[in-house]
This record gives structure tokens, C-alpha cells and sequence, in this order.
């Protein structure tokens, strides 16, 4: 895969997580309303508030806020850091 664009940061509500074949996959309604979808990888880091998280505590964290610094690939968007306010 190849990048696409420079790291960018959105913001929105966490709307869910789910594994796409063997990625996990965390899905953000954005403050348009519209959904994203980012590649969790071994190297995104994970926040809840101040503490470092893993992936499946994600699940707790339903429509909170949250913020995730990613990168846009030829083969979808891979999220960098994932931050849940809070």
C-alpha cells in the first residue's frame, strides 16, 4: 500500500468496532454525520483519557467522543492513535 495523503485528525463519535477479516476496524461518525472506518494495527496507540488502551476496550466506549490521527492509504485509512475523551 502507498500513502495517499499527509496524516490528518478527525474528530466524531465512536459508532463501533468490528474485525474485518483479520484487522480490527473502528468506525467513527464524523461531525457530518457521515461514517469513517480506520485499520487498528499493532502500532496505532490507544487512549482513554490519559491511560493507554487496547483494542477490545474500544468496545466499551460506544458513542463517546473520540479523535483518531490517521493516515489515508491506497488500501484504506490506518489509524495512528486513537483518542476517547474522557
Amino acid at each position: 500500500s502507498y500513502v495517499l495523503a499527509k496524516q490528518e485528525n478527525l474528530r466524531g463519535m465512536l459508532a463501533g468496532t468490528f474485525q474485518r477479516a483479520k484487522e480490527m476496524v473502528v468506525s467513527l461518525r464524523g461531525p457530518n454525520g457521515v461514517p469513517y472506518d480506520f485499520q487498528v494495527t499493532p502500532g496505532t496507540r490507544i487512549l482513554i483519557g490519559s491511560k493507554r488502551a487496547t483494542p477490545k476496550m474500544l468496545a466499551q466506549q460506544i458513542n463517546k467522543p473520540v479523535s483518531v490521527e490517521f493516515v489515508p492509504r491506497s488500501n484504506g485509512n490506518i489509524a495512528e492513535r486513537i483518542q476517547i475523551s474522557g
